[in-house]
């Protein structure tokens, strides 16, 4: 998928209420490391105000191959094999090129 707005992914994550601080640090850890990549063009994390124990990241990368290093990374493995013991249930993604 190439695309002149780039690939956009969203993530949305439920915490187990007792892990909600851990999910948040997690998730900032994550949104500070991928900022760096150079295929990173956006990337936004928010806390639901009304349900704080729900999580959306917000991501716009250059393209595809973007996507595919980023998720190759090491850090980003890391990352992910920590969410189970964090989350109440599946988080749910969706990929996608921009529509207007």
């Amino acid at each position: 998928m190439n695309d002149p707005e780039g690939v956009c992914l969203m993530e949305t994550f439920i915490a187990k209420p007792d892990c909600v601080e851990s999910l948040k640090a997690l998730l900032q850890e994550a949104a500070a490391r991928t900022r760096q990549e150079p295929g990173c063009r956006q990337l936004k994390a928010f806390q639901d105000q009304h349900n704080p124990t729900k999580f959306v990241v917000f991501a716009i990368f250059a393209d595809q191959q973007a996507v595919e290093q980023h998720r190759a990374a090491e850090w980003h493995r890391e990352i992910r094999a920590r969410l189970p013991e964090l989350l109440a249930g599946e988080r749910v993604s969706a990929m996608g090129l921009a529509i207007a």
